[in-house]
């Protein structure tokens, strides 16, 4: 088993990993590709690692081994691909990226696409906007 010092050392190194590589946060190109089995083993492992133009807005704890079962809390792979095509179907533009690591599940998280608007204004209105976006 790993402790809770294990974890956080895997993911400082693969955010360091992702930073080095600019790895960005995996989309589905379509519904086909989540059907057709976006899984687990699919999503890049970003760690603590933020990418530009991206914010971490969920995430989920799902089933690495291939052995965990619907009733348990982590998802399994039909409840991840349920899961995103539920956010999908809700036209949410949503990446997503293996934030920890365990022996058993990982931390999957939920990104959106940081919206460029408004490049033009001041300083002000950044913060009012930023305060209504969250």
């Amino acid at each position: 088993m790993m402790d809770i010092a294990e974890i956080e050392a895997a993911s400082r190194k693969a955010a360091v990993l992702a930073a080095a590589e600019k790895k960005q946060p995996y989309v589905p190109f379509d519904e086909k590709e989540i059907q057709k089995g976006a899984t687990v083993k699919h999503i890049p492992n970003l760690g603590d690692y933020r990418p530009k133009g991206w914010r971490l807005v969920d995430h989920w704890l799902c089933d690495n081994s291939g052995f965990g079962s619907e009733n348990e809390p982590a998802l399994t792979a039909s409840q991840l691909q349920a899961a995103m095509q539920a956010k999908y179907n809700e036209r949410a533009t949503c990446g997503y990226g293996i934030i920890e690591v365990g022996p058993f599940q990982v931390v999957l998280g939920v990104f959106r696409k940081v919206e460029r608007k408004g490049l033009s204004m001041n300083k002000e209105e950044a913060l009012t906007q930023l305060r209504k976006t969250g």
